[in-house]
C-alpha cells in the first residue's frame, strides 16, 4: 500500500513546474499575439510567497504566488497595436519580444483541421506568398497521459514560408483573411489532433448540465482524482486490497492465495479518446488565455452518433467559453464534407449533419461554414483548404466583426404543399441559382406513408418548387440527405445550400405488408446491429422517441438476419408492454435504464425459422434485457432451464456495468429462445440469432455470430392509443 500512495503522489507531483523561477504557460512568448478589447489574464507559477510584477506598455500589474507557487494578474484591455513588450518579474525576469495586440482564435478538430497547409490544393502558391507579420501562428503539440502538465507546449512563429506549410491549412487560410480584411494581426491557436472524437476536447465540467449526455459525464467523473465518484472507487479498491492483505498470509499457508484486486480500470488513463483527455492536456493550458473566437471542424470520428452529436457540441462550446471566461465566444464550425464510406447506410451522415446544423443554430454566437460543394467523395481529407477556412473567416467577419461580407449560407426559411407541389422558400438568397446550370438535385417528397421519393425541381427568385408523381400529397422535404449527395443549389454569392428536413415525414412502418398483423404500429427504433456499436451504447439508424405521443398498448420486435450462406431469417414478436417509457424498449444500454427479467404477456410470434413456433402466447413468454454481464445460473428457478449453461434462467451480475448485455426473447415453455441481441459492443462480431443456437449456449451467448452475416436489422414498433 505504501508503494500504491507513492506513485499516486509522484502523479501529483509530475504536474508542478520544477524549479522556484517565475514561469508562464507555453503561450506567453515571443511574437505572441494579445486579444485586442479584453482584459488580459497573464500567469504563472513562481516560489510560493514571490512578489511577481506583470508589465506592457503603460499597464502593470502585481501579486504574490499563492501557497502552491501560482500567481495571476489581470491586465487592462488594450486596442490593436504592438509591438511591445510583456516582461514577468520575479526573482527572475521573462522579456517576451515582438508582443502584438490583435484578434486570437482558436483552431480545433480532427485532421480536416490538422490537414497541413503543405498538404492542401495551391500549397505551393499560398507558402511562397505566406510571409505575413500580421498573422502569427502557434502549434500546440499532441500529447496525451495519465497526468496533463499545467504549462502546455507549443511556441509562437511569425508567418513566413518556413513556418506557415506545417501549419493547419484551414486555420491558415481563415487568419490570412482575417488579417487582411481586418488590417489587425491576428494569432491562431492550432490545437488539432486527426482522428480524435469529439468526446476528449469537451471540459468534463460541462458535462453534467446535460441529461442525453449522463453516461460520459459518470466516465469522466469516474477518471477525474479530484471527484467524489473517483475517491469512492479508489477507496473501495484500497478496502479490497487491505483485505487481500490481511487474508493473503492465510492464503499462502494453504498454498492457495488468491489474486490480488485488479486497479479499476475506469480509473486509469487507456486512450487519447477518453472524455475530457485532449481537453486536459492540450485546451486547458491555454486557459484562461483571452481569446476571440473558435473554429472547428470535427466529426467525422462521431459520424455515427445521430443528434445527440448536437449536445456534444454545445458542451464543447459552451465549456470552453467557460474555461476561457468568455460567455459569448463566437463558435464557428464546419458541416462536414459528403464522402462514399464503404458500407455504410446511404443516410447514415445525414443525422450528423441534421446536429451540426442544429447545434448552430441552438448555440448562441454560433455559424456553421457548408462546403458540400469543394469535398471529395473518395477522400475523407478534400485537399480545398481554402474555400473552407474563407468561409468560416467570411462568418467571422459578418457576424462578430459587422462587415458587409456575403457569408451567409442560404437557409430555407418556410415551405408548403400546394396542389400537388411543394414549395420551398429560402432566406439568404434573394436569387437562387445553381452552379452547374442544371435543374436544382437532391431535393425529396415524403408520401403519406413515410415513403421518400426523388422530386423535380425548379426555381422561381429565392423558392424552390418540387413535385414527385409518387408522392402528390407531400408530408415532408427533404434535402441533401446522402452521404455522397453534393447538390448544385447556391445563391447569388455561390454559397451552397447544406442539408435540412422540413414537415413531419410519417412514421413509415414498412412491415405491414409483410407481416399484416403489424399494421397500425409504427416504428420507434431501427439499429443496424453490425454497425451500431458505440462502446457500450447503440448508434440507432432510426430514433423516433421523441416524435412519439399517446400510450403504449402494444410493443413489437421484428429481427431480420442474411447469412452469408444460406436463405434470409426473421422474427416478428409482439406483446403487452413491459415498460411505458419508450427508452427502455430499445437495445437495453446502461443509460436507458432498461433491465428486465420477467415474463411478457399475450405474445405473438411469426417466423420462418425451424424449431421456433408461430402463434398466440396468452401465457407470455419471458425477457432477458440488461447491460450487465450475467451467467448461466438459474436466478428464476425457471423449470428445465440450466444452471451451466446460457438459456432462458440466467443470472444478472450487476457488478460490472455496462458489460456483455442481453437483449433476449424466450418461449421458455417450450424451452426455446426467439430472438438473441447479445455484446453488441462488438458490433459485427456480436451474437444474433433466431431460435437456440445450434451449438454453446442456447441463447447464443459467446457465438460471435454476427460474422456469419452479411446484413442484419432490428426494428422496435410500438401501437399506441389515446
Amino acid at each position: 500500500m505504501r508503494k500504491v500512495r507513492y506513485f499516486l503522489w509522484l502523479g501529483l507531483l509530475a504536474a508542478l513546474p520544477l524549479g522556484a523561477a517565475v514561469r508562464t504557460p507555453a503561450v506567453f512568448g515571443d511574437s505572441m499575439v494579445l486579444q485586442r478589447n479584453r482584459p488580459l489574464p497573464v500567469w504563472g507559477w513562481a516560489e510560493p510567497g514571490e512578489a511577481v510584477k506583470v508589465t506592457l506598455g503603460e499597464s502593470v500589474a502585481e501579486t504574490v504566488a499563492d501557497a502552491s507557487g501560482r500567481w495571476r494578474v489581470t491586465l487592462p484591455a488594450r486596442p490593436e497595436g504592438g509591438p511591445c513588450e510583456l516582461t514577468v518579474a520575479g526573482e527572475n525576469t521573462l522579456r517576451f519580444k515582438d508582443v502584438m495586440i490583435g484578434e486570437v482564435w482558436l483552431c480545433s478538430g480532427q485532421s480536416n483541421m490538422a490537414w497541413r497547409l503543405n498538404q492542401s490544393e495551391g500549397a505551393e502558391q499560398a507558402i511562397r506568398d505566406s510571409a505575413n507579420p500580421r498573422l502569427r501562428l502557434f502549434q500546440v503539440e499532441r500529447h496525451w497521459g495519465q497526468v496533463a502538465p499545467e504549462q502546455g507546449t507549443g511556441r509562437w512563429r511569425v508567418s513566413s514560408p518556413e513556418s506557415s506549410g506545417t501549419f493547419s491549412g484551414v486555420g491558415y487560410f481563415f487568419g490570412r483573411r482575417l488579417a487582411a480584411e481586418l488590417e489587425v494581426t491576428v494569432g491562431l491557436i492550432d490545437v488539432s489532433w486527426g482522428g480524435t472524437r469529439i468526446e476528449p476536447w469537451i471540459s468534463p465540467a460541462e458535462l453534467g448540465n446535460y441529461p442525453q449526455l449522463a453516461e460520459l459525464n459518470r466516465q469522466a467523473q469516474l477518471f477525474d482524482p479530484a471527484s467524489a465518484a473517483h475517491r469512492e472507487r479508489l477507496e473501495q479498491w484500497l478496502a479490497a486490497c487491505e483485505t487481500y492483505n490481511a487474508a493473503v498470509k492465510e492464503a499462502l499457508a494453504r498454498k492457495s492465495p488468491p489474486l490480488p484486486p485488479k486497479f479499476p480500470a475506469e480509473l486509469r488513463c487507456a486512450s487519447r479518446d477518453d472524455v475530457g483527455m485532449l481537453f486536459r492536456w492540450m485546451i486547458r493550458p491555454l486557459t484562461p488565455l483571452a481569446v476571440g473566437g473558435t473554429i472547428w471542424y470535427q466529426g467525422e470520428a462521431n459520424r455515427l452518433d445521430g443528434l445527440v452529436y448536437a449536445e456534444k457540441l454545445k458542451a464543447l462550446a459552451t465549456g470552453w467559453r467557460r474555461e476561457f471566461a468568455s460567455p459569448e465566444m463566437p463558435f464557428y464550425l464546419v458541416q462536414l464534407a459528403p464522402f462514399a464510406y464503404a458500407r455504410q447506410n446511404p443516410v447514415a451522415l445525414a443525422s450528423v449533419w441534421a446536429a451540426q446544423s442544429r447545434a448552430a443554430r441552438e448555440i448562441p454566437n454560433a455559424g456553421m461554414a457548408v462546403i458540400n460543394d469543394v469535398g471529395n467523395l473518395r477522400d475523407i481529407h478534400p485537399v480545398k483548404k481554402r474555400p473552407v477556412g474563407e468561409r468560416l473567416a467570411g462568418l467571422a467577419l459578418r457576424r462578430t466583426f459587422g462587415r458587409e461580407v456575403p457569408a451567409e449560407f442560404p437557409e430555407p426559411e418556410s415551405w408548403k404543399a400546394e396542389g400537388g407541389e411543394a414549395v420551398v422558400t429560402f432566406r439568404n438568397a434573394a436569387k437562387l441559382a445553381t452552379r452547374d446550370g442544371k435543374a436544382p438535385d437532391w431535393f425529396e417528397l415524403c408520401d403519406n406513408r413515410g415513403i421518400w421519393h426523388a422530386a423535380a425541381a425548379r426555381l422561381d427568385g429565392c423558392r424552390v418548387i418540387l413535385s414527385a408523381s409518387d408522392a402528390p400529397e407531400p408530408k415532408a422535404v427533404r434535402f441533401a440527405w446522402s452521404l455522397v449527395a453534393e447538390p448544385n443549389l447556391v445563391n447569388e454569392h455561390g454559397l451552397p445550400a447544406g442539408i435540412f428536413q422540413l414537415g413531419e415525414a410519417p412514421l413509415a412502418n414498412p412491415l405491414s405488408e409483410r407481416i399484416p398483423e403489424a399494421a397500425g404500429f409504427q416504428v420507434l427504433y431501427r439499429v443496424r446491429p453490425l454497425e451500431a456499436a458505440a462502446g457500450h451504447s447503440i448508434r440507432y439508424a432510426q430514433d423516433r422517441t421523441e416524435s412519439l405521443s399517446g400510450k403504449i398498448e402494444r410493443v413489437a420486435y421484428f429481427l431480420r438476419l442474411r447469412p452469408k450462406k444460406g436463405e434470409e431469417q426473421f422474427v416478428y414478436a409482439e406483446m403487452d408492454p413491459f415498460s411505458p417509457d419508450p427508452k427502455k424498449l430499445g437495445v437495453p444500454v446502461r443509460e436507458s435504464g432498461a433491465r428486465f427479467q420477467q415474463d411478457v404477456r399475450n405474445v405473438r410470434i411469426i417466423s420462418n425459422v425451424p424449431g421456433v413456433e408461430n402463434g398466440l402466447f396468452p401465457e407470455g413468454c419471458s425477457i432477458e434485457f440488461w447491460d450487465c454481464n450475467y451467467s448461466g445460473a438459474n436466478a428464476r428457478k425457471l423449470p428445465g432451464a440450466s444452471d451451466g449453461r446460457c438459456d432462458f434462467g440466467d443470472r444478472m451480475n450487476l457488478s460490472t456495468s455496462p458489460g456483455y448485455g442481453s437483449m433476449q426473447l424466450h418461449n421458455h415453455r417450450q424451452r426455446r429462445t426467439v430472438f438473441a441481441y447479445n455484446h453488441w459492443s462488438e458490433g459485427a462480431s456480436c451474437d444474433l440469432g433466431i431460435g437456440n443456437a445450434p451449438a454453446g449456449h442456447p441463447d447464443w451467448t459467446g457465438s460471435k455470430s454476427g460474422r456469419t452475416l452479411s446484413d442484419a436489422e432490428l426494428t422496435v414498433l410500438v401501437r399506441t392509443g389515446e
